[in-house]
């Protein structure tokens, strides 16, 4: 399976809450990143903090790219019913078919700060 396909298929483990699924995905030595927070996981540690994230997801795949053994994903993820909302853009890296590192950014989903509205286009 080529690697952005195998990253889509993560993310659909993710909507449907297929926690017990993640673990196939990912070398056992993979260290999962969340850039923002500079939380780091192990895979177990990253399966439980997004099992244990309160409320019910849907995950959107915006964009894949790939560039050698790295795939790029750009999904949306918004809590059902609400209007909460993000942007996640995660950098998978791939070793034996698997993912060996991840890396991830997040970002809200927000309307622009008021001294910004008028310089939209």
């Amino acid at each position: 399976m080529e690697h952005k396909e195998y990253v889509k298929n993560l993310w659909c483990q993710i909507d449907k809450q297929n926690w017990e699924n993640l673990h196939d995905y990912f070398e056992p030595s993979t260290v999962i990143e969340w850039a923002n927070t500079k939380e780091r996981f192990t895979v177990p540690e990253f399966v439980n903090a997004n099992a244990e994230y309160p409320g019910d997801w849907k995950i959107t795949v915006k964009r894949l790219e790939e560039a050698q053994n790295t795939v790029i994903s750009v999904v949306l993820v918004q809590l059902a019913g609400e209007e909460a909302a993000f942007t996640a853009v995660s950098f998978f890296e791939f070793e034996n078919d698997r993912i060996s590192g991840l890396t991830e950014y997040w970002g809200d989903v927000a309307e622009p700060p008021a001294w910004r509205k008028n310089k939209i286009l």
